[in-house]
Formats: structure tokens, C-alpha cells, sequence
């Protein structure tokens, strides 16, 4: 139970304050609705990372409505909690919980958010393999619940801060999209400043505009295979430097990883160094996720990296892998299961080079919308901290609104 509660608030049970919507939904052929199972869900950042489809799926699927609560029920490391604003269905694995009367469901989102709840949620499993938090039970647990204004309050400041971080992601959303479509239509479609007045020749690859050439990675810059340190020395890893792997490549710039290495870890690989604005490519099992160094850095023997030997090369080179992800794809095949792309195949991948004119003026027009992307993910990542540290005080009644 909670601790230090205020005198106002209500003990009552769960279930008098939310239900667990249980409309199932029977699938139609012509039917393609936004689908969300576990898998896109992540778990503690209270957000979704990725939309499927209900044609996606043959299982019984649940139905929700814009801003229900979907409580993952599978599992303790599975604890995953969300609250779309959209409509659409979701995995049987999935509790979605809707507010009653006089009862606020951003404050009942967030309640349920609470660390000590979902803890508490997983703790009662049945069964071994497939421990689940049953509504049956939780619903008649009891709880400390402040009076619906306050719930409001409560509520509305802990949703302003994913408010302001959704908003955040919008924008930055809009700057890739923005960079992107001027990458392609300048160097996919040629229709880059001046491009009226250009000659083109045939080359091995097509026509490409003169002044231009057919390179290699490797002209671009030093190539670079990482490695791992001994695992079965734990000291080899600590606090010291980011060590990337293919989990870390979910965002354009690299600022956390799920791994560092110590000093000493550092040291016995220190000639693969990765100084920051190196560009790394995941070339082993999953291909072609792209990610740039943001501090010097290390990464695994599944990622190739790219230090440009010109700055202006960044974004260009950056926006090349985003557009190759399938042709990296074919090219790591090789008649094997295992898609690999080894140092050696790396360098000599063929890529237009465009002239430094060009060049230059491309990454001076974009490189303003990656510093604000940049600038986002940093607040981001304040703000989501300051989320969670107020949530449980807010909840407990420690801090009053």
C-alpha cells in the first residue's frame, strides 16, 4: 500500500475507478486497422515505438478507443503501459483500461505508470512459465486515490510533459522527413541548385551530371570494424566510453547505449576509436541501421563505421545508407542465411560522389535541421527523467497540486 497519504485522499478499490474494456474484435478481409501488440511497446518510456497492422495478425485482437490505457499483462519483464491517441486493436496480452465517472484517466494512466504499481501488478502471477497480472485481481486491490479535481491537476501536469515530448518528436520527425526529401531530390532525382544548366554523361551506374564521379566508401573516408573487449573480464567494461551495438542504432544521433566501456576496455582496442560525426552501419544479422557518433566512441564487430575525411560529408554519406538499407540488404546475402557485410565489402560499396560544390551547399542547408534534432533528443532526455522523478511523488501524495 502507499505511504504518507494525505488525509483527503479515498481508499478504494481499483476496480471502482477503472474497468477492463474486453471487446474483442473480429477480423474482415477488407479490414486494416492500427494494431498494437508487446512488441510495440516500450518498456518504461510510456510510448509506443512502432504501429502494426491488424491484417499483421491472425489472433483474437481486443478493440480500443483513442486515449484507453493499454497495460501489458504478459510477464514481469514485460510490464509495458501506453495510452494511444488513436483507435484501433491490440494483443489479448493487453489490459485496456478506461476511467469511470468522476474519474480522470490521465491521472489513472500515470497511477497505473507508477513504478511501485506496475511492480506490484507483476508480482501475483499465475502460473510459472506465463505469470500474468489478472484484472480479476488487481481490481480489487485497494489504493489511496485523491478526489477528481485533484486527479485533474495531477494528471495534467505529468501529461504535459509527454505532451511537450511528443511534440518534441514531432518536429524532429519533420526536420528527418525535410532533410530526406532534399537529399533525394538533389541527389536520387539530380534536381539540385543549377541542375537546368548541367551536362550529363553515362556512366557504369546511369546518367550522372558532369563533374560528378562513381566512388568508393573508402575515398570518403577511414573505414573502421569494432570489437569487443574480453566479456569474461568485467572490468573491461564501466562508465567511460559508449560501446554501440546494433540495439543503439534507433535514432540518428547515438547519445545513450545499452553498454560502456571502462578505461582499461578502452585501451585494448583504442586503435578502433570512433571520434564524434562518425557514421555507423550495422553490418551483421540486422543491416542496415544508420546512427552518428555524438562523443568518441567504440562499437562491436557487427557494425562498420565511416570517418568522413570532410566534414560536408556527413549528411550526405548519413542519408546515403538511410536510402540503401535494402540494397545493403542483398549485398550482405551472399547465398547465406546470415546477412554479412565484412570491412573488406564495406569499402569498395560504390557510391556517387557528387561535387564539393554541391556538396558543401547541402550539408550548410541541412546541417541546421540536425543540430535541432540534436537540441530535441538532449530535452528529451531531460524531460523524461524529470517525468518519472515527479510521477511516484505525485502519486503518493508527497508533492500537493
Amino acid at each position: 500500500m502507499q505511504n504518507q497519504i494525505p488525509n483527503n485522499w479515498q481508499k478504494v478499490k481499483l476496480g471502482e475507478v477503472a474497468e477492463d474494456v474486453r471487446n474483442l474484435y473480429e477480423p474482415k478481409k477488407t479490414e486494416n486497422l492500427s494494431y498494437i501488440g508487446l512488441e510495440h511497446i516500450e518498456q518504461g518510456s510510456l510510448r509506443l515505438n512502432g504501429i502494426g497492422k491488424s491484417s499483421e495478425t491472425k489472433s483474437s485482437k481486443k478493440i480500443f478507443k483513442e486515449n484507453d490505457i493499454l497495460f501489458g499483462t504478459l510477464r514481469s519483464y514485460f510490464r509495458k503501459i501506453v495510452k494511444p491517441k488513436f483507435s484501433g486493436v491490440c494483443s489479448t496480452d493487453i489490459a485496456v483500461i478506461r476511467a469511470k465517472e468522476n474519474n480522470d484517466q490521465n491521472f489513472l494512466f500515470y497511477f497505473m505508470a507508477n513504478p511501485y504499481f506496475i511492480n506490484f501488478a507483476s508480482s501475483p502471477g499465475e502460473g510459472t512459465k506465463m505469470p500474468r497480472a489478472k484484472w480479476s485481481y488487481l481490481s480489487e486491490t485497494e489504493w489511496f486515490i485523491p478526489k477528481f479535481e485533484e486527479q485533474k491537476r495531477i494528471g495534467l501536469i505529468l501529461s504535459s510533459f509527454d505532451d511537450k515530448i511528443e511534440l518534441n518528436n514531432k518536429i524532429s520527425k519533420t526536420l528527418e522527413k525535410m532533410a530526406s526529401a532534399i537529399f533525394k531530390e538533389w541527389f536520387l532525382k539530380f534536381r539540385f541548385p543549377g541542375w537546368e544548366k548541367t551536362e550529363f554523361f553515362d556512366s557504369e551506374i546511369g546518367k550522372i551530371p558532369k563533374g560528378w564521379e562513381t566512388k568508393l566508401i573508402k575515398d570518403f573516408g577511414e573505414t573502421v570494424t569494432g570489437k569487443t573487449p574480453s566479456t569474461e573480464d568485467k572490468t573491461n567494461f564501466g562508465s567511460d566510453y559508449p560501446f554501440i551495438t546494433i540495439p543503439d542504432l534507433n535514432n540518428i544521433f547515438i547519445i545513450k547505449t545499452e553498454r560502456y566501456l571502462s578505461n582499461k576496455g578502452a585501451c585494448k582496442i583504442k586503435s578502433l576509436i570512433l571520434p564524434k560525426n562518425t557514421i555507423c552501419v550495422s553490418c551483421i544479422a540486422t543491416v542496415g541501421l544508420v546512427g552518428i557518433t555524438v562523443r568518441e566512441s567504440y562499437t562491436n564487430q557487427q557494425i562498420n563505421s565511416i570517418i568522413p575525411s570532410k566534414e560536408y560529408y556527413l549528411y550526405y554519406l548519413f542519408n546515403f545508407f538511410k536510402t540503401k538499407k535494402k540494397d545493403l540488404e542483398m549485398f550482405g546475402s551472399g547465398g547465406t542465411a546470415t546477412l554479412i557485410i565484412n570491412k573488406t565489402k564495406f569499402e569498395i560499396l560504390e557510391i556517387i560522389k557528387p561535387d564539393d560544390i554541391i556538396l558543401n551547399k547541402f550539408y550548410l542547408l541541412v546541417k541546421p535541421m540536425y543540430e535541432k534534432i540534436l537540441k530535441i533528443i538532449l530535452e528529451n532526455l531531460k524531460l523524461t527523467p524529470l517525468r518519472d522523478l515527479l510521477l511516484p511523488k505525485l502519486m503518493k501524495g508527497e508533492i500537493r497540486v
